[in-house]
């Protein structure tokens, strides 16, 4: 198995390599030999079997590392089934999260989001009608851009803790002292769902193996910031913490933000 953590293996569907017989997509060969040259492999999937080195090769480009189709994968799973991202990685020796998709459909997505890979919607060789939250790209020399600057890069951590008699493992990309924002409505715009509204240094931090408290809990305090001894994220204007069971609604736009932000500051009945 590769200990790596970055991108090992690119599955593209064939719809974004091939636009006809014996004819590629623009920039498709150019994306092939630098994964190449990067020793990425490239996964070629297909719905039915076909002779995917002589269609190939009549279009100019090279022999996948792997090609799957309908057949090969257990169960013989339609497209959207995380099954065929778990064949990829068993096959390539790779764990899924080394893995991309590049896909052309509705489909490919849900193949991704149930196999825990990023997803690129190749726009170059399919439009779709309904628009889908995931990664985009016009051309092939986009999925270059991203792999170079941020996928074939191992992660970098200001702190990292494994305990093997514990069975855990902590990562934290923000230094010790570490200050999330703290500011009013402007700052909660420009910020609506990351980690906000916590204005004690990350090294104040306790923790509490079994849970929090009972009466731990997110206390007002001037300035309308959170002032709670424990870590708490926040989704738009409403704050829930790491190990609670209610799921965060979903707060995006600026009217959700607004809204919530004027349910807070209306006084209690």
């Amino acid at each position: 198995m590769d200990e790596k953590n970055t991108v090992r293996a690119v599955a593209i569907d064939y719809k974004a390599v091939l636009r006809g017989p014996g004819h590629a997509h623009e920039g498709i060969a150019a994306l092939l030999r630098w994964l190449d040259e990067r020793d990425v492999a490239w996964v070629l999937l297909t719905n039915d079997p076909m002779d995917a080195k002589s269609a190939l090769a009549a279009a100019g480009l090279p022999e996948p590392a792997l090609h799957l189709c309908r057949d090969d994968i257990p169960g013989k799973a339609k497209r959207g089934n995380g099954a065929w991202l778990e064949a990829v990685a068993d096959r390539l020796s790779l764990r899924t999260n080394q893995l991309i998709l590049v896909g052309t459909s509705q489909f490919d997505w849900y193949t991704g989001i149930h196999a825990g890979v990023v997803h690129i919607h190749a726009r170059w060789a399919s439009r779709l009608g309904k628009p889908i939250t995931s990664l985009g790209s016009d051309e092939p020399a986009d999925v270059i851009e991203l792999l170079e600057h941020f996928l074939l890069h191992e992660p970098r951590w200001a702190f990292r803790l494994d305990d093997e008699d514990r069975t855990f493992a902590i990562r934290s990309m923000l230094p010790f002292n570490a200050q999330f924002p703290c500011g009013g409505a402007e700052e909660a715009h420009r910020l609506p769902a990351a980690p906000r509204r916590h204005h004690r240094p990350l090294h104040h931090q306790q923790h509490h193996p079994g849970g929090l408290p009972d009466d731990v809990g997110p206390r007002r305090s001037g300035g309308g910031a959170i002032d709670c001894p424990d870590l708490v994220y926040s989704a738009g204007d409403v704050s829930w913490r790491p190990d609670s069971r209610r799921v965060p609604p979903a707060c995006d736009d600026l009217d959700c933000l607004d809204r919530n932000r004027r349910q807070e500051e209306a006084p209690s009945g």
